[in-house]
């Protein structure tokens, strides 16, 4: 009958805090072994920048190299989101005869409550609870007291805490820093940099934009997204903006196209970005704002530009940015468009960019009135910015 602890976080990516926690744990409670395992889909939290499930193990291994640790696939295996209850009961199906130790942050402790069955997680485990200082380590304590007698499942333990968090680590790299090595053991980053983790626009980050827009879209809209990323990559190039922003962008343009209305709508007005009335009345537009919303909130996307480019493509807006003005122009002759006269403006776009877009404008306004649509204040304002420059 063993003693077997049990670990469970998003690791993305896993540090030296990590690790450090893991090893005072098994020491304190003479632990035979420990369990690390990374969730999939975690329930109580956003995961911006997520790397896929494969990645996180790998590194995993790598930081707990040379100790008494399993990393654990379990979670990832299973569909939807990881609910700590689902797997301990997995887990008690495969150790039936070994006890379980729980590991959980401090903070949430204070809203275990809320977790699903949690009295079952108190009978399946004993909870684990680490404590930094004297006063949070009364505090625990105190909170303990509160699972009546249930609170002899949960143990109060004090630790030094290495000061770090994945959060930290993945701006940085995104940011172009390498992170201080006292954060992240040194064979984890390397393997970070050498997969292109955490780099929003590296060529790995891409694919994953392009496989994610496989996922969300049907076949004729993926084939549009692939031609708008080609020739928005293309135009960068030709005008000097960044190529992989532009490629980015035309991933993501319509990454909620087809996501039913109703959810847009509401993904909208809980975002509280828009105060344009004719955007809600318009629904041919909500995938635009929802499609940035999702770049930043799903893929960790923080660079305005990309986020504008998408979130302007369908609409426009005065003082747009040449990253706007590509995706917007990309999205409007792309490759797989086959309307009249559009193979000449693809052409001329690579000679005069704005001038094709004021053309684009121009269309959409007139087919926007003849169908008696709603148009954005956005629309107007981009339009009559292309008028004064011109006069000018």
């Amino acid at each position: 009958m063993g003693r077997i602890g049990i670990f469970g976080g998003t690791f993305n990516p896993v540090h030296k805090g990590h690790v450090r926690l893991c090893r005072q744990c098994m020491q304190q409670l003479s632990l035979d072994s420990m369990l690390i395992v990374p969730a999939k889909i975690p329930p109580h939290k956003d995961a911006p920048m997520l790397a896929p499930s494969r990645e996180r193990i790998e590194m995993l291994k790598l930081a707990f190299s040379g100790m008494p640790v399993e990393v654990s696939d379990i979670e990832c295996r299973l569909p939807g989101k990881s609910y700590t209850v689902r797997t301990l009961r997995l887990l008690k199906e495969q150790y039936p005869d070994d006890t379980f130790y729980l590991l959980i942050g401090s903070d949430m402790l204070y809203t275990f409550e809320q977790w699903r069955e949690y009295e079952e997680i108190l009978k399946l485990a004993c909870v684990v609870v680490g404590a930094r200082q004297e006063e949070e380590y009364r505090a625990l304590c105190q909170k303990r007291l509160s699972f009546g007698a249930l609170s002899d499942r949960i143990l109060i333990l004090r630790i030094e805490v290495t000061e770090v968090s994945s959060t930290e680590i993945r701006a940085q790299i995104a940011a172009g820093y390498s992170p201080d090595e006292d954060w992240i053991p040194k064979e984890v980053l390397s393997y970070i940099m050498e997969k292109g983790l955490y780099q929003p626009f590296s060529e790995a980050a891409l694919c994953s934009y392009e496989q994610s827009a496989r996922r969300a879209l049907r076949d004729k809209r993926f084939y549009h997204t692939q031609c708008v990323a080609k020739l928005a990559g293309e135009l960068a190039v030709c005008y000097g903006a960044d190529e992989r922003k532009a490629r980015a962008a035309g991933f993501l343009h319509d990454i909620t196209k087809e996501m039913p209305v109703p959810d847009q709508l509401k993904m909208m007005q809980e975002s509280a970005i828009i105060t344009d009335k004719s955007v809600f009345a318009n629904a041919n537009v909500y995938h635009s704002v929802t499609a940035a919303i999702t770049a930043r909130n799903r893929f960790g996307i923080e660079d305005t530009e990309v986020l504008h480019a998408i979130r302007y493509h369908t609409t426009g807006r005065a003082g747009m940015c040449l990253l706007e003005k590509i995706i917007y122009t990309a999205d409007a002759v792309s490759y797989d468009r086959t309307y009249k006269g559009v193979q000449l403006l693809r052409e001329e776009a690579f000679q005069d960019l704005d001038r094709v877009m004021f053309e684009v404008v121009q269309f959409t306004l007139k087919k926007l009135v003849k169908d008696s649509v709603p148009i954005a204040v956005d629309t107007v304002s981009c339009y009559n910015e292309f008028c004064l420059q011109k006069e000018k």
